[in-house]
Formats: C-alpha cells, sequence, structure tokens
C-alpha cells in the first residue's frame, strides 16, 4: 500500500525557507529553489541584470567549473534548468531520488558561490544580447510587451525581463556581484522538495 504524501514546512537555520513533500514510491525526486531577485529588483541601469545572472550562476562556482554541474547533474540520471519572472528567479533539478542530497549539495553551491568571472561574463553578454534581439523580431513577444507597457507605465512590471541592450552593455561585472549579494541571500530564498525524501 503506497504511503499518502505529507508535506513539512520550516525554517532552515541558515534562515531560509523550505517547503517538503514527501511521495514515498516515487523514483524521481524535484528540488526548486526559489530566490526574490528578478526583475522587479533591478535599479536605474540594472534592466535585464537578474536574467543575465540567472546565466552566469551556470558559468562555474567555488567547486564547480564552467559547465560541470549540468555533466554531473546528468551523470546522476537528472536534468536541471533556471528561469527568471518579475518576482523571482527559480533553479530546479529534477533527479532519481536516491540522489537528491547529491544534487542539493551541488546546486546549493552554483546558486550562493557563483565565480562572476570577467572571460565568461564578456561571452555570456553576447549572448544575453541575441535572446534579447530575437525576443525584438519576434511579434508576438512585441505586442505582449506594448500591453505590459500600457499596462504599468513606468512600474517595473512594464520593463522586458530580458532587459534592454542599452542596459545590458553598460552593465559591470561589480555590479552584477553587488545584486548577487543584495538579493541571494537566506531571507530571500525558498527551497521547495518533492519525492521521495530520505
Amino acid at each position: 500500500m503506497i504511503e499518502e504524501p505529507s508535506t513539512k514546512k520550516w525554517l532552515h537555520e541558515s534562515g531560509f525557507n523550505c517547503i517538503a513533500v514527501n511521495m514515498p514510491g516515487t523514483t524521481m525526486s524535484a528540488i526548486d529553489l526559489w530566490c526574490k531577485a528578478g526583475s522587479f529588483f533591478e535599479g536605474p541601469g540594472e534592466e535585464g541584470l537578474a536574467h543575465f545572472l540567472e546565466h552566469m550562476v551556470f558559468k562555474g562556482s567555488s567547486e564547480l567549473k564552467e559547465g560541470e554541474f549540468d555533466l554531473k547533474i546528468e551523470s546522476l540520471g537528472g536534468i536541471s534548468n533556471a528561469a527568471t519572472g518579475y518576482d523571482e528567479v527559480h533553479y530546479y533539478v529534477v533527479i532519481p531520488s536516491d540522489q537528491l542530497l547529491k544534487a542539493l549539495n551541488l546546486l546549493g553551491n552554483l546558486i550562493f558561490n557563483p565565480l562572476l568571472e570577467k572571460q565568461s561574463f564578456d561571452l555570456e553578454k553576447e549572448v544575453v544580447l541575441e535572446e534579447i534581439a530575437q525576443h525584438n523580431d519576434n511579434p508576438e513577444e512585441i505586442i505582449f510587451q506594448r500591453l505590459l507597457e500600457n499596462c504599468w507605465q513606468k512600474q517595473p512590471y512594464g520593463r522586458p525581463i530580458l532587459g534592454i541592450s542599452d542596459s545590458i552593455n553598460q552593465i559591470t561585472i561589480k555590479q552584477m556581484r553587488r545584486f548577487h549579494n543584495r538579493y541571494y541571500t537566506a531571507d530571500n530564498i525558498t527551497l521547495s522538495i518533492a519525492g521521495n525524501l530520505p
């Protein structure tokens, strides 16, 4: 007989919120780390910084070389990705349940200790600029962005999450480090896990 899922919420000793849904019998588990660091929190001249930082987090950490996180997660049988919204950025992993703790440690190191090196920063800036250019060539995206601008006027929700090319070109790695230090903090974090938990 399969046990019913059970939910537990608690405050981690480091200060971030945790939500776990134990689902006995499942073979896969999901980790989703949410951070209150979306485009809403960007200041003047920082438009697109939250999304740019999301890209840069995957460019290596204190213990992981660029690309190593994805390779390790895949070698454990999992997948990973991330997304930036207006209010939040979130990083997630779907992993075999018996590899959950390994994946959690890898994800934590990646997010909280990114290298943010100048060479990767300069290369990834071009990737982000290309993403903005593709967005600006899509009629549906343009219409939706105009709708948001008309609804929200000069409020942050009226700005494109990807940012604007002029701002991206001016953003420095020092600004990015300050943004990470300011918002990737325990009181802005919620960790959610679901699956067959140890």
